[in-house]
């Protein structure tokens, strides 16, 4: 998962840090700075609200993907109904930290990462 360095120096998955920009009611702050404030804001919250849908932790939550691209494509498509906050089920997952991830190179020679929680189980990432 895609993660961002914070002001603080903390790095947390990306999608987590638009979930509290959302639950702040500053979604807009997750743009790529690398725009530097050129996008339609309609277009940008119609983008970042389809972002939080399709990485909702309840996996009947999320749409399809034919679903999705229409509501980005369609202003007149009804965006979805999100929750002010993270729901539960995702709650209880913590910032990333560097030492959690370990690389090695498989036998084609492709990159393989692998994470580890505090149990030193693996992560399933759905």
């Amino acid at each position: 998962m895609p993660v961002v360095t914070l002001p603080n120096g903390s790095t947390v998955h990306l999608v987590h840090r638009v979930w509290d920009l959302h639950e702040a009611g500053r979604v807009l702050e997750a743009a790529d700075p690398r725009l530097d404030g050129e996008y339609s804001v309609q277009e940008m919250e119609r983008v970042l609200g389809v972002e939080l849908w399709c990485a909702h932790p309840d996996r009947n939550q999320r749409p399809d993907i034919r679903h999705a691209l229409n509501v980005v494509l369609r202003f007149d498509a009804p965006l979805p109904i999100l929750p002010a906050k993270l729901p539960a089920a995702a709650a209880h997952l913590q910032p990333v930290a560097n030492a959690l991830f370990d690389s090695a190179t498989s036998s084609c020679g492709a990159p393989v990462i692998s994470a580890a929680g505090s149990n030193d189980r693996g992560i399933e990432l759905v």
